[in-house]
């Protein structure tokens, strides 16, 4: 099945869990440094700028065989999406792929940098049943420090036994920016 994961993280959130109000059994985080990207580049062809003289990044009114070429084609322009919540030291990502527009250029950066920062902030949580919890809903948690705001619940479980009814739920960082 496929989503579009940015329409269902800006949905209203079905619920607040709020540590040492709700009913919350156990919680985990993690946070993600290394494998987080600040900005990512990706080239795109430009064909106002490209010019005969010049295809494939080559003059061609050169005539001397022992010079070397420029081999910067005009027409190639690169774009860099940068994360606005970013740490200047974070990485830069270069797509290696080359779009055909600056709009589709646009869209490809965004998008990988989404893809990349998906899962920067991710965590589990355990609380008496509840069945409004389920995979694609937004929640909002608080009372956890650095680790409040708005999550997506990625999977659910519910089980009955003979100690009570439990949810557990998988969730990551809703990503409101990009």
């Amino acid at each position: 099945m496929i989503f579009d994961q940015a329409f269902y993280e800006k949905k209203k959130p079905v619920k607040t869990l709020t540590l040492g109000v709700s009913d919350i059994l156990s919680w985990d985080f993690e946070s993600q440094q290394s494998e987080t990207y600040k900005s990512c580049t990706i080239s795109y062809r430009n064909p106002k700028e490209k010019k005969k003289s010049s295809a494939g990044g080559y003059t061609s009114n050169e005539y001397d065989i022992d010079a070397v070429p420029e081999k910067k084609n005009p027409a190639v322009m690169t774009y860099t999406y940068v994360d606005p919540d970013a740490d200047d030291d974070g990485q830069e990502y270069q797509v290696k792929k080359r779009a055909t527009s600056i709009s589709e250029a646009k869209r490809i950066a965004k998008a990988t940098l989404r893809k990349l920062n998906l899962r920067k902030m991710t965590g589990s949580l355990s609380l008496v049943g509840d069945t409004s919890l389920v995979a694609g809903v937004v929640i909002i948690l608080k009372g956890f420090g650095s680790f409040d705001g708005n999550f997506i619940v990625e999977s659910a479980s519910h089980s009955v036994s003979t100690s009570g009814y439990v949810t557990s739920i998988s969730v990551r960082r809703v990503n409101n920016n990009y």
